[in-house]
């Protein structure tokens, strides 16, 4: 969990800054499919059957951490490089994102049993399925609420900017 926070949290937005004068604008319709793309990699990884079968290693393993940092690079992307029309959409989008991977932290913190795991049935893999919920909620929503807040505060930047519109004067 903890690497794959790194790389969609850390390392992805990082990327993205650094190569955002190189990048082209983003429209809303790729925010939409980013958003998408990444909410479902993330919940399909992470579906018990599917992550219970993947076992920590091995190739599977790398093509889940390689799609799941692609779609964030891609994510990433289409929230800070958005046309400044869409920053609102950019400050939905980390919202929705954010609130649906802390929904995946609540289930793997406070699930009654082990969702998946290997060697299943023990307490450590509990223990680490529990760490694992705790870490995505901890750090992925404060990743998005700190983008999120910057996005405002950048937006809200641009419309002071903005000269005021004259009011039009009835006769």
């Amino acid at each position: 969990m903890a690497q794959h926070i790194v790389l969609m949290n850390v390392v992805a937005p990082f990327v993205v800054l650094l190569a955002l004068h190189l990048l082209p604008r983003a429209t809303p319709r790729m925010l939409a499919l980013a958003t998408l793309l990444q909410l479902g990699l993330i919940w399909f990884w992470h579906a018990p059957p599917v992550l219970g079968s993947l076992g920590h290693h091995g190739l599977m393993h790398v093509v889940m951490q390689s799609s799941l940092t692609a779609s964030a690079l891609l994510f990433w992307w289409s929230v800070l490089c958005l046309r400044d029309t869409g920053q609102w959409r950019a400050i939905i989008a980390l919202l929705i994102t954010s609130k649906l991977f802390c929904l995946l932290g609540v289930l793997l913190t406070f699930s009654p049993r082990q969702l998946f795991g290997i060697p299943s049935g023990t307490e450590a893999a509990m223990a680490d399925q529990q760490l694992a919920g705790l870490l995505m909620l901890v750090a992925c929503p404060a990743t998005y609420l700190v983008a999120g807040v910057i996005l405002a505060a950048r937006w809200i930047g641009v419309l002071d900017a903005e000269p005021p519109r004259a009011a039009t004067l009835r006769s």
